[in-house]
C-alpha cells in the first residue's frame, strides 16, 4: 500500500465479516455491500428462510450459521465457526438492536465488538441508538 494508491488504504477484498441479525433489513444491506466489495460473509440469524434469500443476493463466498448471538458463549460459538469456515473475522455486524442492548446481552454485544484484527481493519460498530424521551 502506498500513498499513489490510497484506495488500497480501504480494499476490503478477502477480509472476513460475521454479520448477525442477518435475516433483518439492515444485516442484508450489510451482507450484499460487504461481499460485493469483496468480503466473505458469514451470516448469523434466527430465521433461516430469510438468511437463505439474503444469501442468494450475496456477490460472493457465504456461510449461514442460524443461531441468534444472544449469549457471549452464542457470540463465541459464532465467532468459532466464522473462524472454522474462512478465518479470523476482520469485522462484526450487531443487529441494530444490539446498540440499544434488544435482544442481544450486554456481554455478548461486548464479544462482537472486541473481534481482535490486524491489517486494514474496517471496525463496523454501530452508534448507540438515541434514546427516546
Amino acid at each position: 500500500m502506498s500513498i499513489d494508491n490510497p484506495s488500497g488504504l480501504f480494499d476490503i477484498h478477502g477480509k472476513v465479516a460475521l454479520i448477525t441479525g442477518a435475516s433483518g433489513a439492515f444485516g442484508e444491506v450489510a451482507a450484499r455491500c460487504l461481499s460485493g466489495a469483496g468480503c466473505k460473509v458469514v451470516l448469523a440469524a434466527g430465521n433461516a428462510e430469510a438468511m437463505a434469500s439474503v444469501a442468494e443476493n450475496c456477490a460472493g463466498e457465504t456461510r449461514q450459521i442460524v443461531a441468534r448471538p444472544n449469549s457471549e458463549a452464542a457470540c463465541d460459538a459464532l465467532v468459532k465457526e466464522t473462524v472454522a469456515t474462512f478465518a479470523k473475522p476482520s469485522s462484526a455486524v450487531p443487529p441494530p438492536s444490539a446498540a440499544a442492548g434488544g435482544g442481544m446481552g450486554a456481554a455478548a454485544a461486548a464479544a462482537l465488538s472486541n473481534i481482535p484484527s490486524s491489517g486494514n481493519n474496517i471496525p463496523l460498530k454501530l452508534p448507540p441508538t438515541p434514546k427516546k424521551p
